[in-house]
């Protein structure tokens, strides 16, 4: 099977496959070199405090009642409220589905004006019959419910500030949809305040997101979402703290002709943009104490350096990479590098059958490779999986639930 073509495109699929693990200080007075044990053991540290922060997070009060909230009412028929809190504005943001956002649902799009005026009122939790009695009225929506089992209505979240903005765009949808504005969000247990909830957002002239702002409070632990994109320039930074301590920071700052329509604009019989343009880009993304930061000063020498290779090898396109990109990891606290971080390609054959006739294809891929002082080599996501597997399988455990 012929080989895709080397475009513009590569450059995307690059920063889009790498970012999660993304790069680089370049202080000349950062201290010495971590080895590969001191390295281990500083994550080991880091892993935890993670699951320390975890534990505490799960005992919240706000946590222990939402996760209680989850078991009440008939499950078979849902509680209607519930739809509309999945689809609002702060779910979106706080699962980074920035631009996608302007989509309620791709497959079945809601009207969410209906179901807000559908839905206010309150609801308070009946154990008799353990089902949501729903009082019609105001506008807000109230759910009055038990933060455990076997006691009374001690608890109340509150939606509020909900506003929206219709659109007829064909770019954003082929039907007409609503996109939410703003919406709060507020738990209270024991009429204490325990939780809070804040989101809003702008659009361009195509009704697409340009400035996103979200807030989640919970006790001592915030997260925050903040986006922007002009066309020329996007930030976008998602934050997750315990008091001022970072648990997990994801951000990006890209520059560039990097509007929606120039994606949209994607040519697909040549494989490339037709007029896009990446003048620089930095991703950096740390978890607990550990930070891997990237950055590409130039992102238009990049794409003509690539486009200028002809079947090239994996040295020569891994050389293109490591020339115009940096990415380094370090420990946040005292910026001590614990290893060096290049990119490199690498080829895997898949085979397919088809029509009773075997196919065999090459398919290129980036990978992130540490290399510590001792000259010992790692994958970078084997080495995130080695040092905090166990967390982030508490984390997800804890999301499920």
């Amino acid at each position: 099977m012929e080989k895709p073509s080397i475009s513009k495109l590569f450059l995307a699929v690059l920063l889009g496959h790498s970012l999660l693990y993304s790069c680089g200080d370049k202080d000349s007075d950062s201290p010495e070199p971590a080895t590969v044990e001191s390295s281990k053991d500083r994550m080991v540290d880091d892993g935890v405090a993670l699951s320390n922060s975890l534990e505490k997070l799960k005992d919240e009060p706000a946590v222990t009642a939402l996760i209680h909230l989850s078991s009440l009412g008939d499950e078979e028929d849902g509680f209607a409220i519930a739809e509309f809190i999945d689809q609002s504005i702060t779910q979106k943001v706080a699962n980074g589905d920035i631009v996608s956002t302007s989509r309620v649902l791709e497959e079945d799009v809601v009207d969410l004006d209906q179901e807000w005026n559908d839905n206010k009122g309150t609801y308070e939790y009946n154990s008799n019959t353990d089902d949501f009695d729903f009082t019609e009225g105001g506008n807000s929506i109230v759910i009055k419910f038990p933060s455990k089992e076997g006691i009374s209505n001690n608890s109340s979240i509150t939606l509020s500030n909900y506003t929206s903005k219709t659109t007829s765009n064909a770019d954003v949808s082929n039907e007409l949809e609503v996109l939410p504005k703003s919406i709060n969000v507020s738990l209270s247990v024991d009429n204490i305040d325990v939780m809070s909830v804040t989101g809003s957002m702008s659009y361009d002239s195509e009704d697409l997101p340009n400035d996103v702002d979200a807030s989640v409070t919970i006790g001592d632990f915030s997260l925050n979402a903040d986006y922007s994109n002009d066309g020329s320039n996007v930030k976008y930074e998602l934050s997750f703290k315990e008091g001022e301590n970072i648990i997990l920071l994801n951000s990006a700052s890209i520059s560039g002709n990097i509007s929606y329509s120039e994606f949209s604009d994607f040519d697909e019989e040549k494989g490339e943009l037709s007029d896009f343009n990446l003048n620089s880009l930095t991703y950096t993304t740390q978890l607990i104490n550990t930070k891997i930061e990237l950055a590409l000063d130039n992102g238009n020498k990049l794409l003509s350096e690539i486009e200028g290779l002809i079947e090239p090898s994996e040295d020569e396109i891994e050389k293109v990479l490591n020339d115009n990109i940096s990415v380094t990891a370090v420990f946040a606290d005292t910026n001590q590098k614990i290893a060096d971080v290049s990119l490199d390609i690498v080829t895997e054959t898949y085979t397919e059958t088809y029509g009773g006739y075997v196919y065999e294809y090459e398919e290129r891929n980036i990978e992130l490779i540490m290399t510590f002082d001792d000259g010992s080599k790692v994958a970078l996501e084997d080495f995130f999986d080695q040092q905090f597997n166990q967390v982030i399988t508490d984390l997800e455990n804890l999301l499920e639930e």
